[in-house]
């Protein structure tokens, strides 16, 4: 078992980060990963594609179809989150200690491994407009975005939700070319926290 409280770092061969946290007095566990393909590296004339492939890879990974995928993590009591922001896509999950190990499979393979159904591309676009229609409704965010992009120059101030235009324009190769580029182990960071053993965690993730 790892120390109490005790912190931890390892990197991989492969160029990501594994950063612990063990906090042995808790009876869950949690991790996030983070990925550098954030909108910066949209094209400028395709403002959004980070975002809109960070909802393409959760549609399946590996053996598991969108569905299936969806309900291994339910079944492992996996409470999760995504988001996009300038430099990194970031994934996030927490779950019950015993179920750690199952989770970080399933994300391996969203990584790794994800289905990126054509056929669900049109499903993704719709969830890019509900975001961009609600963002519509909070004038805090608007105003926030105004003064990042009148205070970066592009791509630093750029929206990751981007246009209803942009938005409307992206392909599925244009999909399936950002993760390519940019969905990579080097340079990714994966903290882990909770009641952990962060020898088997290292072994895992290895």
């Amino acid at each position: 078992m790892s120390e109490s409280g005790s912190l931890h770092s390892h990197t991989f061969d492969n160029g990501l980060t594994l950063l612990g946290h063990c906090m042995p007095w808790l009876e869950s566990a949690a991790f996030t990963l983070l990925t550098p393909a954030g909108a910066q590296h949209d094209p400028d004339q395709l403002p959004g594609l980070a975002n809109l492939t960070c909802d393409m890879v959760q549609r399946g990974a590996g053996d598991l179809n969108s569905r299936q995928f969806v309900e291994a993590l339910d079944r492992l009591g996996v409470v999760r989150s995504a988001g996009v922001s300038n430099a990194h896509v970031r994934f996030g999950a927490a779950m019950p200690k015993e179920q750690l190990t199952g989770a970080l499979a399933v994300y391996a393979d969203l990584l790794q491994k994800p289905l990126l159904p054509e056929e669900q591309l049109e499903d993704s676009r719709m969830v890019s407009f509900q975001e961009l229609h609600a963002m519509e409704d909070d004038l805090a965010h608007k105003l926030m975005q105004a003064l990042r992009k009148r205070q970066y120059p592009a791509p630093l101030g750029r929206s990751a939700q981007g246009t209803m235009e942009s938005v409307a324009a992206i392909s599925y190769e244009d999909v399936c070319n950002h993760f390519q580029d940019y969905y990579s182990p080097r340079s990714s960071i994966l903290s882990v926290a909770g009641n952990i053993d962060w020898t088997q965690i290292v072994d895992t993730v290895g």
